[in-house]
Formats: C-alpha cells, structure tokens, sequence
C-alpha cells in the first residue's frame, strides 16, 4: 500500500543521507518502485505523490541529527525530483488509458506558451541536472497565446524533453523554442542526440513503438509518451511535426492555431 511504499523510499533516502548508498543506485532503486506506484488506484497514488516530498524530507530532517543547509537543500530537490518523475510516468499510463476509453477531458483557456514552458523547466529541473542536460529557452516578443488545457500541454512537453534526454547519450543541449508562424503559434524542442531513421519516423506516434537499437532499449519507458503527445495535439485542433535524421539530432514542434489574431511571423 501507499504507506509501504512511502517507508521503503524513506529507508532508501535515510540510507543515501549516511552515505550508505549513492545517487545512481538510489535513482535505480526509486525506478524499481515505479511499477509497484501504478498498481495504486489514482486517487491515492495523487495523494500520495502531492503530500509525500515534504513529509519525507521533514521525517529525514527529524530524525538526523545535523544536515548542513547546502545537503538539506539537495535532499529536498531529490525527493520532489523522483516524486515528480514517477508522477509523470503514472500520469502518461492514466492519460492513454481515458484516452483509449474516450473519457479524457480538456479546460481550454487562453495561456500563454512563455508562461508553460517556464514552468516546466522549472518542474523539470533535478531530472535537467541529473542528465547533466544544458536547456536553453528562446522565447518570442509577444506572449504566444493559445487557446488550450495548461496541463496537457505541460504533459505533452514533459514527454517531449523526457525524450530528448533519453535519447541524446553525448551531446546535451536541448533547445527550447517558441515562435508565431504561419497561421500557427508554437513551440519546438531540438536536441543534438542520436536521432531517428525514417524507417522509424512513420511509426513514432503509434502506441508502444520502440525504435530499434541498444540505446532505445535502455532509454525505458512503455513507448506511449509521443502517442500521448499526439492525442493532445488532435484535441487542440493542432499539428506536431517532426525533423529528424539519423545521427543529427531532433526537432519536434507543437503548433497551435493562433488566437487573437496572432498571425504574423515571429
């Protein structure tokens, strides 16, 4: 149940803390859990995803005696961080899933692109460092509104840089991107990875596709996320679209109609 799973984690991070076990294997146990995290029923996997991070990290403050303020400060970010990445993988296993049933819902608002992907660069932080990926955002003068459900978006970005992460074992910049251009506003995420054959490129939206190749067999993952991605896209009436070769990186763009008469280029 949730309150194993949440004493198992906490033995996981008193042990990281004394120095009994070290950030790889502690990120390799964390991923152990994951399976076990989509066995609980949504509402209390919510629950405890939310309320955890912080009752953790108070019971590992409580019960060490001295935990320098620098530590203390990183021992936060891991825990929201791993909270955060297993949250994320949940999310896409519940999202295909309504998606399947056709029960999946959207608010649409008018939100602005600079806005999210701050916002998700922010949320996706301790997972940037601990890939050692260097992230540069380039963001367009106006506000690059568009009509949408903030969640999805921010879902359909996250599976985007989760990617770009995965599949870039060498070079590690990620470059965000978001522009107003022909009829659409949008944004894009390039890396610099091992990119995609077009043999692979016809099938990447499908469900459960995995690519060929060593590296996409350790990358993990239940091959859903640009499926998801793709659903997401749909319900906004937009396009995604995808410039890959081989060996030369990616660019995925998300474009959105524009709103407000957003129509010139930027």
């Amino acid at each position: 149940n949730s309150v194993e799973l949440a004493l198992e984690v906490q033995e996981l991070l008193s042990r990281y803390v004394k120095h009994e076990l070290q950030l790889d294997a502690l990120q390799d146990a964390l991923d152990n859990l994951a399976p076990r995290l989509a066995d609980l029923p949504a509402d209390k996997y919510a629950v405890w995803a939310v309320d955890h991070a912080d009752i953790l990290f108070a019971e590992m403050l409580r019960t060490q005696e001295s935990i320098p303020k620098a530590a203390s400060h990183e021992y936060l970010e891991i825990i929201e961080g791993e909270a955060q990445r297993l949250t994320g993988m949940i999310d896409n296993v519940l999202s295909f899933a309504k998606a399947e049933r056709g029960s999946e819902q959207y608010q649409f608002a008018n939100i602005s692109l600079n806005d999210l992907v701050n916002k998700v660069v922010r949320s996706m932080a301790y997972q940037f460092k601990m890939n050692h990926s260097q992230v540069t955002t380039h963001f367009c003068e106006r506000e690059c509104v568009v009509s949408g459900d903030a969640d999805a978006i921010i879902r359909a970005l996250i599976n985007i840089l989760s990617n770009a992460m995965k599949y870039s074992p060498d070079d590690k910049r990620i470059t965000i991107s978001t522009f107003v251009k022909d009829g659409y506003t949008a944004v894009s995420v390039a890396d610099y990875g091992q990119g995609i054959s077009a043999d692979d490129i016809q099938h990447i939206f499908e469900p459960f596709f995995r690519a060929k190749g060593e590296l996409a067999y350790t990358a993990g993952g239940a091959g859903l996320g640009l499926s998801i991605v793709k659903g997401i896209m749909d319900a906004h009436g937009g396009e995604i679209q995808v410039h890959s070769e081989k060996g030369n990186g990616s660019t995925f763009s998300l474009l959105f109609p524009v709103v407000n008469g957003e129509g010139e280029n930027s």
